[in-house]
């Protein structure tokens, strides 16, 4: 006969059977459970993923297709400005010819000094022509569209090709002034030397004057 406080050996086994059933159940429930979490986990990733590689294709393709676009712009951009560039020159080339003839004329004495100065303030003037298509063909070439001219614009890669521009525009100015002075200086020599004969014809009547007047 069992004591009383001692349990049933089947009720034990039943025991021990019930609960191993439920540890069994529970260890897949939590492994169904972990893979169901690690699939979502794995799927999300692969999703964004494959997001990732969509946008960087498609922000490679924008990019590739608009320095296309810029290339396709840029190109005859340039060339025109190549195309100026070289009128400028073969334009430098002509004045300077010039400029050279009326020297040779001057030293024959076929023609005046004045006509010379004439002529370098035109080859100061062919000089910059050049120099400011050299500086828009070089800006176009950098940023692919027309040379800016505010002077409230951005420099282009640290170069302010507006402020450049304008210095050179300036030099032509500049060489007029010169060229003035010069006709300044020399008709104020004029008037003084027609001063000096007009006081010279009073004092002698319009004689020649003798030694000792």
């Amino acid at each position: 006969m069992l004591n009383q406080h001692e349990p049933d050996k089947e009720f034990v086994k039943r025991l021990e059977w019930r609960i191993d059933r439920e540890l069994r159940l529970r260890n897949r429930s939590f492994q169904a459970t972990g893979w169901f979490l690690r699939s979502r986990v794995k799927a999300v990733l692969g999703l964004v993923g494959l997001m990732a590689l969509s946008m960087g294709i498609g922000a490679a393709a924008v990019a590739g297709a608009y320095q296309a676009q810029n290339k396709e712009r840029r190109a005859p951009l340039i060339s025109e400005f190549q195309q100026l560039a070289e009128l400028a020159r073969q334009h430098l080339a002509s004045i300077t010819e010039q400029l050279q003839r009326k020297e040779r004329d001057v030293s024959l004495g076929v023609a005046k000094q004045e006509d010379v100065r004439e002529a370098r303030v035109n080859v100061a003037e062919a000089q910059a022509q050049l120099r400011l298509a050299e500086l828009h063909l070089e800006e176009v070439r950098i940023t692919g569209h027309d040379p800016l001219s505010n002077l409230s614009s951005p420099l282009v890669s640290g170069r302010d090709f507006v402020g450049e521009g304008l210095r050179i525009e300036m030099s032509v100015p500049q060489a007029a002034l010169e060229l003035e002075q010069i006709r300044l200086r020399d008709t104020k020599k004029r008037v003084e030397v027609g001063v000096v004969f007009r006081s010279q014809d009073r004092r002698t009547g319009g004689r020649t004057p003798r030694p000792g007047d």
